[in-house]
């Protein structure tokens, strides 16, 4: 089954997307929503310190960036170029006004680069490996202050950097299949931290029209094995292996009555979050069988998105660890701005408080993970 096209060829809107808005408008209305706790991580949410510090608003820019460090493998995914220093400039369209201008350095699989090691060297028998989009990524931050890197500051043990810009769980498969950015990584004790997000996430997964036409286009998608439920494998990209969707794409792209009523397909609908879920699954059993381990892997909810939690029940339902940071408002303990200005991606403040936040709470619960000594 191909995800990318599930759903394309639909002329009424499926009842799994009714449902799906139902569920939200209940998690909007009780946020006590009864949802079975049994892969959901403890947490403690009032563990950072509270702060008064006022968020300045920023008008946002169209932007002019250069993504020349990402490039094409022989298997045709797109990644980070290995052992490269790329100096990536941020200009605003209109006026041409620096936005950023930072240094990318990435290792000899595309990884990005962390400036220091884990200090004590005993704890090096552990390791992290983050997969996200570009907001785990660092997009516009130096290497120090990414959330790898305050991971690295505080998490017992060696911190893998294996997101992009653009990612989903497709790319998290797409790289183990066609890299060894995973199969290099050391030592086997350890686990994965996956960032999920209904905005970022669900729709460069479902390849909707709108994302793929707006800045999706060179972005992957995944195929079912017919004979094989449940595993998956690297289908190739949007622009090069479906021209006809991607040009669909580009077309409503353009028209601001379709931004405007906020028009997409196909719809994030139970389905849909089931299918990532699943996704998250098989990438969860291929990592466990590469360290040769019983690692976990865990999934954080994008902090403040209330409706990142949707996914829940289907994460519960494929044994998935989660840390539920929809009602985290990472504002209340800031210091400084947690977006870089006129852009929107997260500051090096946000990673901060993010970082501090995540290894706090995995800390409270190494035993159950298995990622103890």
């Amino acid at each position: 089954m191909l995800f990318a096209l599930e759903g394309a060829t639909r002329w009424i809107l499926p009842t799994d997307f009714w449902n799906g808005l139902q569920l939200q408008k209940k998690i909007n209305s009780n946020s006590n929503l009864d949802i079975s706790p049994l892969y959901r991580l403890t947490m403690d949410l009032d563990y950072l310190p509270q702060t008064q510090f006022d968020q300045p608003v920023y008008e946002l820019k169209p932007l002019v960036k250069d993504y020349r460090y990402l490039r094409k493998n022989t298997s045709g995914y797109v990644f980070n170029a290995p052992n490269e220093t790329f100096r990536h400039v941020g200009r605003a369209l209109q006026d041409g006004q620096i936005i950023f201008d930072v240094e990318y350095n990435f290792d000899e699989h595309g990884r990005r680069k962390l400036p220091f090691e884990p200090e004590n060297p005993f704890l090096s028998s552990r390791h992290l490996i983050l997969s996200g989009c570009s907001f785990d990524f660092g997009e516009g931050l130096q290497d120090n202050e990414t959330l790898a890197a305050q991971l690295q500051k505080r998490f017992p043990g060696k911190v893998y950097n294996l997101s992009r810009s653009g990612a989903s769980v497709v790319d998290a498969v797409a790289l183990m299949q066609t890299t060894q950015a995973w199969d290099t990584v050391e030592p086997s004790s350890g686990m994965v931290l996956a960032h999920f997000s209904i905005n970022l996430h669900m729709v460069r997964f479902l390849g909707t029209l709108m994302s793929i036409g707006r800045w999706n286009q060179f972005g992957a998608f995944l195929e079912e094995d017919p004979k094989n439920s449940g595993h998956f494998r690297f289908g190739g990209l949007y622009a090069k292996n479906q021209p006809f969707r991607t040009g669909i794409g580009m077309v409503m792209a353009q028209s601001n009555f379709l931004k405007a009523i906020e028009f997409d397909w196909p719809p994030i609908d139970d389905r849909a979050l089931e299918n990532y879920a699943r996704v998250l699954l098989f990438l969860k059993l291929k990592y466990q069988q590469k360290t040769r381990s019983s690692n976990q892997l865990v999934v954080y909810l994008h902090p403040g998105e209330e409706q990142a939690r949707r996914i829940i029940p289907f994460l519960e339902k494929y044994g998935i660890y989660y840390l539920d940071y929809s009602n985290l408002l990472l504002k209340k303990f800031a210091t400084e701005s947690l977006t870089i200005p006129h852009e929107g991606h997260p500051s090096k403040e946000y990673n901060r408080i993010l970082g501090q936040q995540i290894t706090h709470d995995l800390t409270l619960q190494e035993n159950s993970l298995k990622i103890s000594n």
